[in-house]
Parts: structure tokens; sequence; C-alpha cells
């Protein structure tokens, strides 16, 4: 990771000495409104330069990443028979609807969906 010689991704993102401070603290914090503005202050970089480097670094959008963070720690919440209501405030979105249209976007299915796909297997 410390000579930064690898593909895009979450590890490449870790590996930047600026970039890390934005994913650590999307992971740390998902429940955060974390605007470009937000995430570009954290790493210390003008969000413009923020943008470009992590679309280039991750290979994704830093909103990209963070919805599939957040979308992923739903999964995880919904694996140990949360209800949705609390799961949506948790990971960050304003209700249930939010986070399902979230999670529909990033998955192919609704949450309740995922979910019963996942107990009848």
């Amino acid at each position: 990771m410390e000579t930064q010689q690898m593909g895009g991704g979450m590890l490449a993102g870790l590996s930047h000495s600026k970039l890390r401070k934005a994913i650590v603290s999307m992971h740390e914090q998902p429940q955060q409104d974390w605007s470009l503005e937000a995430l570009a202050g954290v790493s210390g970089m003008s969000r413009s330069v923020f943008a470009v480097a992590f679309r280039r670094t991750v290979g994704c959008t830093p909103g990209t990443y963070l919805q599939a963070w957040r979308v992923k720690l739903a999964q995880q919440a919904l694996r140990q028979g949360r209800s949705l209501k609390l799961i949506a405030n948790e990971v960050g979105y304003s209700s249930e609807a939010a986070l399902s249209r979230a999670f529909k976007a990033q998955c192919g299915v609704a949450p309740r969906e995922w979910r019963q796909q996942r107990n009848a297997g």
C-alpha cells in the first residue's frame, strides 16, 4: 500500500495519504450527512481536486462509494433481523424509502426482498 502501486478500489484509496482520511471518516460515521465539501475538508483538499483524485484512485465517485458502504452495512443489519427503519437512520438515510431506493439501485432488489431471498436459502 505504501508504494501506491495497485488498481482502484478501497485499498488504493486507503493508500493515498489524503483520501484515506475521507474513507476512514465515511466508514466510522456512515450516518453523517457527508457532502463533497465535507469529505474534501476532511482530506485537506479542495472540492474539485478531491473529486478528481477520489474517482481516479478509487474508481468511483465519493457518493457512489458512500452509498455502497451504507448498503453493505444495511445488509449486515438485515441479516441480524433488525428493522429497516432503525437501519435507515443508523446508516445515514432519512427514511426507509430513501434506504430502499439506494439499496435497490445497488443490489437490484428492495431490502425486504433481499432479506426474504437470504432467509429462503
